[in-house]
């Protein structure tokens, strides 16, 4: 039989861990709860409610929060999902709840079967928010008329309880379950419950008692849970039982009553601090544990989180982590010790430090290359690790294969070797000046490296400079970088008019694919175009164009690079008689 629980769409789950927190609540917690605190509490609903609003505004639908988290932390807790729209996180309790439950994120549970919903789709009573004790109708209401409740249209009243299925919290006060105080009630049919029109005993609720402090997850541990009536006397009920448990891993996980009473092992296979036990039959009844803590397994593996760079002369922290046979990770409860084996080239304790379930080993290594670390525990277990420690700081590194002079935009090829104070070939360095330098390949091997370097500048008496950022650097030259290959020809205009009888004198520059002026190379300009021309360089940089043109009218005059393909430089020349004759072919040129 379906119970209502599961038709609104909370999960069994849901409510258990809410159930769970209020069974943690100590009795004295619910007595500071009192009535009152009404206005601040809708005020603090209401609040929230714009928060929802400006969520829906941004994302188009509802917030997908969990129905109550129990870590501040956790992304899906409604509080994280508004906290860009409300910076006040105290709106998030009432302030007639107990202050024990300022633990959790929030004391309002959130209707997560609105999740990812339009709000304009669903009925103006459909509730967003409501206090969390409002799930155990055995506890008193916070407020006069019941518990403050947000709706989706946005307003917050004071209401009846929303209608969660009957919880049972287990007790602070330990049974009686001696012999002289169960009082077995006979059954007539081997019914999971006996009718409230049956005239025996009428149940009352299920109880976990004896409950053990701790349990190692795999290991079998004993449970009893008894069905009781009125009068703390035995109810003999044959009900099947559904177990849950806050690691969701619990085994089995259903159980049946036989005349009221299950005792029998139940197994756990991840570890929790705070765990608790949940009950529920097939009507809908609940009942929680106390809670008690499942502890990790002995261990079977060692694992290891090693940092990701890892260089001589620098220590560096490695992680160990023990785990059992269910990955659970192997704290210090078990008084386990790590002793680490590295070899003569490291120093390094020979213990590990124990901190939050995790063992650090702080090496300092001397030697660079691959080498192995090897960690035993105080039994048998044992596991190697393979580690690659990068060279140290440079100490010394030196230059070589640069020419005396060399060519910008050319790859050229030069050696650097470099040693740590270890006696380890190191790399550690990068150019002074990036912005002329770049490299095209980079290559390293054994700490000598043959490294690809082109320079986009043309400069005399050069040096080169290359540094590790610790002080130490290296020079090589000096020596001259000359301009590269022609890329562009540069004309002040690019067209002129002369009378007959004028010479052209025209001024231009030549530059490679840097920017660098290209000197000294007039005997491989050519000039195409009828007429006498001749180039020269010009003391102060850059060439002249000097000659005339041989006939009348426009002449074109082309400009080219001996052995160069694809560059040139057209000039357009209006050669005029003495005296302007106004031909058409002349007034518009």
């Amino acid at each position: 039989m379906k119970i209502s629980l599961w038709k609104r769409g909370f999960t069994a789950v849901e409510l258990l861990t809410v159930a769970a927190a209020i069974s943690a609540m100590s009795a004295g917690g619910y007595a500071v709860v009192k009535k009152g605190h009404d206005m601040r509490c809708l005020n603090n609903l209401k609040q929230i409610g714009l928060a929802v609003e400006l969520f829906v505004a941004d994302h188009g639908t509802l917030p997908k929060a969990k129905f109550f988290a129990t870590e501040k932390n956790d992304p899906q807790a409604i509080t994280s999902l508004l906290k860009p729209y409300i910076t006040a996180s105290e709106l998030f309790y009432c302030p007639a709840l107990a202050r024990e439950f300022q633990k959790y994120p929030t004391n309002y549970l959130w209707n997560d079967t609105v999740n990812g919903k339009n709000p304009d789709t669903l009925r103006a009573g459909t509730w967003l928010m409501t206090e969390a004790t409002s799930l155990n109708k055995e506890l008193d209401s916070p407020h006069t008329g019941g518990f403050g409740t947000l709706f989706v249209d946005g307003s917050a009243k004071i209401t009846r309880a929303v209608p969660f299925p009957k919880l049972s919290v287990q007790k602070e006060t330990p049974l009686d379950l001696a012999p002289s105080k169960l009082v077995p009630v006979p059954v007539e049919q081997p019914a999971p419950f006996i009718e409230k029109s049956s005239p025996t005993l009428l149940f009352q609720s299920y109880q976990i008692p004896k409950i053990p402090s701790s349990v190692e997850a795999g290991a079998k541990a004993t449970f009893s849970f008894y069905a009781f009536g009125e009068e703390n006397r035995l109810f003999e009920s044959n009900a099947l039982l559904s177990i849950f448990d806050l690691t969701g891993t619990v085994s089995p996980k259903e159980v049946a009553l036989v005349k009221g009473v299950w005792e029998g092992e139940l197994t756990f296979t991840s570890t929790h601090p705070e765990n608790t036990l949940f009950l529920s039959d097939e009507e809908g009844r609940w009942a929680t544990s106390k809670s008690f803590s499942v502890i990790s397994g002995p261990p079977v593996e060692i694992y290891l989180s090693s940092p990701s760079y890892i260089q001589a002369g620098s220590t560096v922290n490695f992680l160990f982590e023990l785990q059992d046979s269910f990955g659970n990770p192997v704290t210090k409860s078990k008084n386990i010790s790590l002793f680490p084996s590295i070899g003569d080239e490291a120093e390094f304790p020979p213990t590990l430090v124990e901190k939050d379930g995790k063992f650090s080993l702080p090496v300092l290594f001397h030697k660079s290359g691959e080498t192995v670390l090897s960690i035993r525990d105080s039994n048998s277990l044992k596991k190697e690790f393979t580690v690659r420690v990068s060279p140290g700081p440079i100490d010394r590194f030196e230059i070589s294969g640069l020419p005396d002079s060399l060519t910008a935009g050319l790859p050229y090829q030069i050696t650097v070797q470099a040693l740590d104070k270890y006696g380890n070939r190191a790399k550690g360095f990068s150019p002074v000046d990036r912005s002329s330098v770049s490299y095209t390949r980079e290559d390293t091997s054994s700490g000598m490296w043959l490294e690809t370097v082109s320079f986009t500048k043309s400069a005399q008496d050069l040096f080169f400079t290359i540094e590790d950022g610790m002080g130490h650097s290296g020079t090589a030259g000096p020596f001259n970088i000359l301009p590269g290959p022609v890329s562009r020809i540069l004309l002040d205009q690019s067209s002129y008019f002369l009378l007959q009888g004028q010479e052209l004198t025209m001024p231009f520059f030549l530059e490679d694919a840097f920017g660098n002026p290209v000197e000294g190379i007039a005997s491989d300009i050519i000039i195409q175009g009828k007429g006498s021309w001749k180039v020269q360089s010009k003391e102060k940089g850059g060439y002249l164009l000097q000659g005339a043109p041989l006939e009348k009218g426009k002449q074109s005059v082309m400009i080219t690079i001996k052995n160069i393909l694809n560059l040139s430089q057209k000039i357009e020349i209006l050669h005029l008689p003495p005296q302007p004759i106004l031909k058409e072919e002349f007034l518009n040129p």
